[in-house]
C-alpha cells in the first residue's frame, strides 16, 4: 500500500519511477492496458505535480503544487466520488443535476482550500481540477 488511491479514469496504476524531466507517481491507461494515456510525475527541482503525454518528454500540465497536496485532492476527490450517488443519476430529473453541479462546486472549493495554485482562476482550459470535474458528468 503506498497511499495513492486508484481512481476510475484518473489513476489506474502507481509508479515510483525517476525519469530525466520527472519523478513519475502514478498513470492513467487509455484504452489499452499496456498504453498510457498520460502520466502525473512530480518535477524534481520544484516538486509540483504535473500531467505529461506517455514518456514525460513532451508539454506539460500543472496538476498541483506538491506530492502531499496532489494526494490530499485525489483523497478528497475519490471519496465524494465513491460516496456520493448523485454522480450516477445525475440526469434523472433538473433537480438532480442541479445537485450534482453544487457538489462538483464544493468539492472544487475543497480542492482549492487544500491547493489554492491547483484551481487558480478556475479555467478549465488551463487547469486540471476545473477541467476534470467539469467534464466528470459527461
Amino acid at each position: 500500500m503506498n497511499g495513492v488511491p486508484l481512481l476510475d479514469e484518473i489513476v489506474d496504476r502507481v509508479s515510483f519511477q525517476v525519469t530525466p524531466t520527472m519523478y513519475r507517481l502514478a498513470y492513467e491507461f487509455g484504452g489499452e492496458p499496456t498504453d498510457p494515456a498520460w502520466e502525473f510525475g512530480a518535477v524534481p527541482v520544484t516538486g509540483e505535480v504535473r500531467l505529461w503525454p506517455p514518456g514525460g518528454q513532451e508539454d506539460s500540465s500543472f496538476v498541483n503544487s506538491s506530492v502531499c497536496q496532489w494526494l490530499c485532492s485525489l483523497h478528497l476527490v475519490g471519496s465524494r466520488l465513491t460516496e456520493s450517488d448523485l454522480f450516477d443519476r445525475w440526469d434523472e430529473s433538473a433537480e438532480t443535476e442541479e445537485l450534482a453541479f453544487a457538489e462538483l462546486a464544493e468539492l472544487l472549493g475543497g480542492i482549492e482550500a487544500i491547493d489554492p495554485a491547483a484551481i487558480a482562476d478556475g479555467n478549465h482550459e488551463r487547469q486540471f481540477w476545473p477541467g476534470l470535474l467539469d467534464r466528470w458528468l459527461f
